[in-house]
């Protein structure tokens, strides 16, 4: 019998549940000895969802630990920056998140591509739309204007 963990060939069985599953069926995890997590993905998610359901103050904690671990910045610190501009979207000035609880802290992706930013290329804050938008043409001005332009010519042409 194999022990819970141990990878045989394309499987690994599942330090929770014991069950022998496909390597796809397991997050990877860089400082794992075979590069993915003791727990199957469904094993995971059950564990998770348990656990924030038996602890209600985890909100606060995993805000907490989200503004940390990705952009090196507290509560207070985070506060601050959207006291700063106004308690407004930095983009477009809106009051609403939209789409979450609180703005989205954008960070420049020429400085630190992904989702983890070095802290010193936070941008500002902004709503999700604003921050989904950026993202979405690579946060490439040149291509923000160009779309703006062609948004004000559609505009005209129905006139």
């Amino acid at each position: 019998m194999a022990r819970p963990g141990a990878v045989i060939s394309a499987t690994k069985i599942c330090g929770k549940c014991g069950e022998l599953k496909p390597s796809e069926d397991f997050y990877p995890r860089k400082d794992a000895p075979c590069g993915l997590q003791s727990m199957c993905k469904k094993c995971s998610i059950f564990r998770s969802t348990k656990w924030r359901r038996e602890n209600p103050v985890a909100p606060d904690i995993a805000r907490e630990n989200n503004l940390k671990f990705r952009y090196d910045l507290t509560v207070a610190d985070y506060d601050e920056r959207l006291m700063l501009q106004g308690g407004v979207c930095a983009g477009c000035g809106t009051v609403d998140p939209r789409g979450s609880d609180s703005f989205c802290v954008d960070h420049d992706h020429s400085c630190c591509p992904g989702i983890k930013s070095c802290g010193g290329c936070i941008r500002g804050l902004l709503c999700h739309g604003c921050n989904a938008g950026i993202g979405n043409l690579g946060d490439d001005p040149e291509r923000l204007r160009k779309l703006a332009d062609y948004i004000e010519q559609a505009r005209m042409s129905r006139r």
